[in-house]
């Protein structure tokens, strides 16, 4: 089997099979579809969530199911995740989250030109997916952008695209201080350079 250009890793834990299914859903059904979709089961006493994952990752092969022995966190879940990815890039995507059908598509256009990681701005949905808020992601150059990170989470982890040796690198550097950044944000879709 090749390698995939990217690798998407979710964790799931307390999420509803609803929400999961969106989640999932809206990564399958990526324009951009050279991926593989790493999803790891940090909940494993829920026969429920097991057993749609099992099934999801018999009809669809670029599904990889990893389930945690018991529940571990979101950063070991996703480390094992990132133990498991063979793409040059990793996205990052929460199982209670909803991208929109181009944001892979428009993040590869983008790292491509030179970047080592690209993420979004999202809009924040209920429920019913109704818009309930805006997050705003600083562009390009935004000088408060270098201060802001030290301070506070800015980054949406749900729209983020790196390249898998730039995370190797940072991590091998200051693996606390990347975790702290990359794990915190959550119940976003994101819409991929649409306008808000």
């Amino acid at each position: 089997m090749n390698k995939p250009t990217i690798s998407v890793i979710m964790s799931v834990y307390n999420e509803t099979i609803r929400s999961i299914n969106e989640a999932v859903n809206s990564i399958l059904m990526q324009k951009f579809t050279d991926l593989e979709f790493i999803i790891v089961n940090d909940s494993p006493s829920r026969v429920d969530v097991q057993r749609y994952l099992k099934k999801l990752s018999l009809t669809d092969d670029r599904v990889i199911l990893i389930k945690n022995n018991r529940n571990s966190g979101l950063v070991s879940s996703l480390n094992n995740g990132l133990k498991v990815a063979r793409g040059r890039f990793i996205a990052r995507m929460d199982a209670d989250d909803v991208s929109c059908l181009h944001r892979l598509d428009v993040e590869m256009d983008i790292i491509r030109r030179g970047y080592d990681f690209v993420g979004t701005s999202a809009r924040e949905i209920d429920t019913k997916n109704i818009t309930v808020g805006k997050r705003i992601m600083p562009i390009e150059g935004d000088i408060s952008s270098a201060q802001q990170i030290r301070t506070n989470n800015f980054i949406i982890h749900s729209s983020t695209l790196i390249r898998k040796s730039s995370l190797d690198f940072w991590m091998a550097i200051d693996k606390f201080h990347l975790v702290r950044i990359m794990i915190y944000g959550q119940d976003y879709y994101c819409p991929a350079l649409q306008d808000m």
